[in-house]
């Protein structure tokens, strides 16, 4: 089966980062553009099994695009499948995607939990298989690895992907304003052992 290629279009860079880096664990080939403009381009030169589109860009807009794809002459472009992710959430912009016969999905702060069911169906993608290994093997890299860790990030959809991630090494990140109770420095809990830094 060749690789499943995506395109996703949003200038929230870092929001396309995270995007970008879930959709490549589930197999898929990523391009990403800031540029709706640019975005469009590409998406008619190079015919990707995914587009998503944020709606707000600069160069053009996401439904301009969702909207010019579904009228093409070029069935390989029209019969796209476009997910919508946006902050607006107004009906009119939500009737707008079913028009368009795009997907619509609102953004936040569990975002991806509903965006990846969709995109292993679209694509017709398997779930990777971790590893099961025990607490004690799982323990001792994570410490390892860890060094001093510190994440500094105003957006919660960036700070929940980047806690599932230390997640994956057993790492369970500090809650907001979390303090240890004798030199007030920040610390996370690995099974429950605290490292202090």
């Amino acid at each position: 089966m060749s690789e499943k290629q995506i395109i996703i279009a949003d200038d929230e860079r870092a929001l396309t980062t995270v995007f970008a880096m879930r959709c490549k664990q589930l197999g898929a080939r990523v391009k990403t553009y800031a540029n709706g403009r640019r975005a469009h381009e590409m998406i008619k030169e190079s015919k990707p099994n995914l587009v998503i589109l944020d709606i707000d860009m600069p160069g053009e807009d996401g439904l301009s695009i969702c909207q010019g794809m579904k009228a093409s002459s070029d069935p390989a472009v029209s019969q796209i499948p476009v997910l919508i992710v946006s902050g607006r959430n107004d009906e009119r912009t939500i009737q707008r995607c079913q028009q368009l016969d795009a997907t619509y999905c609102q953004k936040s702060s569990n975002i991806w939990s509903h965006i990846k069911p969709f995109i292993l169906d679209t694509l017709q993608l398997e779930e990777p298989k971790r590893e099961v290994i025990g607490r004690a093997q799982r323990s001792k890299p994570a410490i390892s690895m860890l060094g001093k860790v510190l994440c500094i990030d105003d957006d919660l959809a960036i700070t929940r992907a980047i806690q599932l991630r230390l997640r994956q090494y057993g790492i369970v990140s500090p809650h907001k304003n979390e303090k240890t109770r004798h030199n007030k420095s920040w610390r996370v809990r690995i099974r429950g052992n605290p490292l202090r830094f």
